[in-house]
């Protein structure tokens, strides 16, 4: 019966490829004293055997080959600066074209270009609020009888 100091399936792994350096004599003792991980050792160690084993392909002069490749485009830092210059020259023809549109002259003053139309609205305005003071003051004598 698994318990919780039995070996966890990763661990068993580990084992099982030769990877539990540290934990190697814990290991061995609980395999030792533990049937169910035996056998679910055991069980690994078929299912894994049945499988096939990959050649290494790579011989070693295609390793330093690729290594020596690697290292090569390391060493040598290649800039272009082709995206400098042409973020540059976008920088350039946007404020080029924002200085030829924007002209600070022909901007218009809503104040100025209402002229008297914008006296005469006010005008207007201060005549309704005094109106409104006036219907107020009408209403309060009202209610106080005066």
């Amino acid at each position: 019966m698994r318990t919780s100091a039995c070996i966890s399936d990763e661990n068993l792994t580990l084992l099982y490829y030769g990877e539990t350096e540290q934990l190697a004599p814990e290991i061995s003792t609980h395999l030792g004293s533990c049937y169910d991980c035996r056998q679910r050792l055991n069980l690994l160690q078929t299912t894994l055997g049945k499988l096939p084993q990959l050649e290494d392909e790579a011989c070693g002069a295609t390793s330093t080959r690729i290594a020596a490749a690697v290292s090569e485009r390391l060493q040598r830092k290649q800039r272009s600066w082709r995206p400098v210059w042409g973020g540059g020259l976008v920088t350039a023809a946007s404020l080029l074209l924002a200085l030829l549109i924007w002209r600070p002259s022909a901007q218009i003053d809503p104040i100025e270009s209402a002229g008297t139309d914008y006296l005469a609205l006010h005008a207007e305005l201060t005549l309704l609020e005094d109106f409104e003071l006036l219907t107020e003051l009408e209403l309060l004598q009202e209610l106080e009888g005066i």
